[in-house]
């Protein structure tokens, strides 16, 4: 059963860093007309409702920078030399 949420954290964990959350369902898009909108925890991965008063914030996206930067692999070896010995 889902809950609302009517502090600044997560109902179930408490965590305070709660993102709005997509409606998937008929019941998460009529909530809008009691003013409550659908939340998500990013600890315990639960949903609950929230009050629109107290609006969670967007998930922070990952920035351009970040996706298209590749860690750096550090195995690089020079190729082997023709040298007889």
């Amino acid at each position: 059963m889902l809950r609302i949420g009517l502090g600044d954290g997560c109902p179930y964990c408490g965590n305070l860093a709660v993102y709005r959350s997509h409606p998937e369902t008929l019941l998460d898009r009529a909530c809008w007309l009691l003013l409550l909108e659908v939340a998500r925890c990013p600890g315990c991965m639960r949903q609950h409702y929230r009050p629109l008063l107290f609006a969670a914030p967007e998930y922070p996206a990952r920035s351009a920078e970040e996706i298209h930067t590749a860690p750096e692999s550090g195995n690089q070896t020079d190729p082997p030399s023709d040298e007889a010995a």
